[in-house]
């Protein structure tokens, strides 16, 4: 990979624009929660909410563009719970998966919650068929704590159908405490 790699705070300035720029440029088939694009309004406006004031439903939420240079080429997020560990969310452009930037972004972003002490640990859900995204949180430290089955909805044209998929539960837990 060439150029400087950043993360940086969502912008502001063509928000949902850079959203569904981003979802229409995102392979989402291996996702356990799937966006339909184009991106509906209500949801993104209430998205958006929550990403300029840090607050998802009164738990503190983190949401970071990833930069490659100038140019947005995914997000990664975290919503904290009352326990203190926060739910992991990445997604990147497809044109850059499979270039180990996702686990150069993972990394710096654990690095990030770790300094600014915003949780104890974190947790993701992966589909199975995501092969790569379980090792990237692997590669990271993260470890598998339980499989489970989950109903998800999945867009499929003007509907959504609902699927059972089969998942992981990964955890990392910080050795500092909040």
């Amino acid at each position: 990979m060439t150029g400087n790699l950043s993360l940086k705070d969502w912008p502001a300035a063509n928000s949902e624009y850079e959203l569904s720029e981003l979802y229409r440029n995102t392979d989402q088939s291996n996702c356990l929660v799937a966006v339909r694009v184009p991106l509906q309004y209500p949801q993104t406006s209430a998205y958006l909410q929550a990403v300029f004031t840090h607050n998802n439903n009164g738990r503190y939420f983190d949401c970071q563009a990833v930069m490659l240079e100038d140019s947005i080429i995914g997000k990664i997020e975290t919503t904290v719970y009352e326990n203190g560990i926060g739910e992991l969310d990445f997604v990147l452009r497809k044109e850059y998966t499979g270039r180990h930037i996702g686990r150069q972004v993972l990394a710096m972003y654990i690095e990030r919650l770790r300094t600014l002490r915003i949780c104890r640990g974190l947790c993701a859900y992966v589909d199975l068929r995501n092969q790569a995204a379980g090792r990237i949180l692997l590669a990271n430290g993260f470890h598998g704590t339980r499989r489970f089955s989950a109903d998800v909805s999945v867009p499929d044209g003007n509907t959504i159908r609902i699927e059972t998929r089969q998942g992981m539960e990964l955890q990392l837990v910080f050795e500092e405490t909040v």
